[in-house]
């Protein structure tokens, strides 16, 4: 079994990296990554989520959707109930 080689994991995420890029995955690749860097198909697998994750930035907050979240968390960080009207 072959210990995890972080010259080989670099190489990985370069080759991911440019397939993302490109749009260019297609069904199989993964499988012929994992032929080629000599690692498993599901870390393929892992490699691509993370660098799909680190490739879009998260949606920003609109003003009134932070000013909400800011006021139903308290001070330790815990949602706090809305007040109920009668």
């Amino acid at each position: 079994m072959l210990h995890r080689d972080p010259e080989r994991l670099r190489k990985l995420r370069i080759a991911v990296r440019y397939l993302l890029q490109r749009d260019a995955f297609r069904r199989g690749h993964q499988t012929r990554l994992a032929e080629h860097f000599q690692v498993s198909r599901q870390r393929v697998h892992q490699v691509v989520n993370e660098e799909q994750r680190r490739r879009t930035p998260p949606l920003p907050l609109s003003p009134v959707a932070s000013e909400i979240s800011a006021a139903a968390l308290d001070a330790s960080g815990q949602l706090t109930p809305e007040p109920r009207s009668a």
